[in-house]
């Protein structure tokens, strides 16, 4: 490939006093921590044509040097008895069976027509070897075992998966029901490696009523399935809230310790993310927004968790997923993640509704990086897929300098940035380009700029949408001066992935 070169003139340089007080200001306000899409926001991409979309994506021709990675959300529905459990900032629609049928079944012919063999386009995505596969969305779990099987059967024709790690998220009590017929579904799709991903949040039971969780499973449940899944030679992971309105280091640290008691494998720790204007039920509350912790409080129980985890023998493998060492070390480790979180050596794909695609190509001898997000409402993407073969909603074709923002904002939450890495990506130094905001960054102790790489801190870590946003400002505030869209606090992109 030709090496790349910059075909803009890029905005002049702020001036440090300016970048720190935007940095201030991004401090001072609610952070949400874990940097899953990365850059840019659904609000600065373009809405998709849907005919020309599907045209594209049947066209896709990707790169076999890359590694490909597939998430597949089959359907966006969860049935919490508190609407978004009152913190749920994905998009979710209350389940009904038939429905959900429905939807895998369009997934199904999302996942046909995007990867028909078509010789006149070259190798497309039909056999292609998939490094890793996630199924998320809604409640992933919550898929009757039937539907799911036959959307694992597709996936298995359509792809290579024999080497690939699969990923099963969802709530508890589904790994169980039915005599564990969601597990036998999984457990029949050839891989290399399965794992289950558990949304726990919190072992209160007062704070699972408070989320209409109580019938998710608690603790009892949990461990169930933990044994059911390690029986079958599956890995599991947990996720768990930290900073709930209220709730004292003591109360976050007897989650941990739960967690640590049951076997997984893995803990995710999640800093709440509420505030006025985020939309969730719980952001309406003005009692549960008055007595959630300041940031410094709230950071100082971020270093706790970590240092508890750490302690315990685990090691960070991101922002928020923690694994035990041994099994870090191995082949079992969490793939999705650490390939999801490599954009210089990995595609991704996604079907199913409100999932993401970025993909790399080759176009006259330059890297073309595109990203494209699916309708996200169940009756209108089945409706696209239906019409179109495919659904997408909206897409986004990076510039020069929104390739260079996306890798940062991409790699961070693996915790460093390789300078070699981005000199061979983009013909120069990160600090070529970013010099004020580093140094802006560095003297409030987010990062820290080694020969070799730039790091984030301890600090830095429950900073770093700060960070992103610091180092994204200049070329938002551009686009959205384009598209005459609202500014915002957080502009290296929503929270949720596909």
């Amino acid at each position: 490939m030709i090496p790349p070169f910059k075909t803009q003139t890029a905005a002049p340089a702020p001036s440090l006093r300016s970048v720190q007080a935007d940095l201030a200001r991004r401090m001072a306000g609610p952070q949400r921590h874990r940097l899953l899409q990365g850059y840019p926001q659904v609000a600065l991409m373009r809405s998709s044509d849907p005919q020309r979309g599907a045209r594209k994506a049947r066209e896709l021709v990707l790169s076999d040097d890359r590694a490909l990675i597939v998430g597949v959300l089959p359907h966006p529905f969860c049935n919490p008895q508190v609407r978004g459990c009152g913190f749920c900032t994905f998009p979710h629609q209350p389940y009904r069976g038939d429905d959900a049928r429905e939807t895998v079944r369009h997934v199904i012919a999302e996942v046909a027509a995007r990867t028909r063999h078509r010789p006149e386009f070259g190798p497309g995505l039909r056999g292609r070897e998939v490094e890793a596969l996630y199924f998320g969305g809604g409640t992933a779990n919550l898929t009757p075992p039937d539907a799911f099987a036959e959307l694992g059967a597709s996936l298995a024709e359509a792809f290579d998966l024999r080497r690939a790690e699969l990923s099963l998220e969802g709530a508890p009590i589904y790994f169980l029901s039915r005599h564990q017929a969601i597990l036998d579904a999984f457990a029949g799709i050839p891989a290399r490696h399965r794992r289950l991903s558990m949304g726990v949040q919190t072992f209160d039971p007062a704070w699972l009523a408070r989320m209409g969780r109580a019938h998710f499973g608690e603790r009892e449940q949990v461990a169930e399935v933990v044994r059911a899944a390690h029986a079958r030679g599956m890995t599991v992971s947990c996720d768990l809230m930290i900073n709930l309105p209220g709730q004292g280091w003591e109360d976050q640290q007897r989650d941990l310790e739960t967690a640590l008691s049951l076997g997984f494998d893995q803990v995710c720790v999640y800093h709440l993310v509420l505030f006025r204007g985020v939309g969730t039920e719980w952001a309406k509350d003005p009692e549960l927004l008055g007595q959630l912790p300041d940031n410094a409080l709230a950071c100082e129980n971020w270093r706790r968790a970590r240092a508890f985890l750490l302690e315990a023998g685990f090691v960070q493998a991101s922002l928020t997923n923690f694994e035990r060492g041994a099994l870090h070390q191995s082949e079992r480790r969490f793939r999705y993640e650490e390939l999801s979180f490599t954009p210089h050596a990995s595609d991704a794909v996604g079907f199913g509704p409100a999932a993401i695609s970025l993909t790399h190509h080759e176009v006259v001898c330059q890297q073309q990086t595109v990203k494209q997000v699916n309708l996200s409402d169940a009756a209108a993407y089945r409706a696209a897929v239906a019409a179109h073969g495919a659904a997408d909603a909206r897409d986004f074709v990076y510039a020069f300098e929104d390739r260079e923002l996306l890798h940062l904002t991409r790699t961070l939450p693996r915790l460093a940035v390789d300078r070699t890495i981005y000199r061979s990506e983009f013909g120069a130094d990160l600090t070529q380009s970013f010099a004020t905001e580093l140094r802006a960054l560095e003297q409030a102790e987010l990062v820290r700029l080694d020969p070799d790489a730039l790091r984030l801190t301890e600090r830095g870590m429950f900073y770093a949408d700060s960070v992103a946003g610091l180092l994204a400002q200049r070329r938002v505030t551009r686009l959205r001066s384009r598209r005459r869209l609202p500014s915002g606090s957080n502009d290296a992109g929503p929270v949720h992935m596909g």
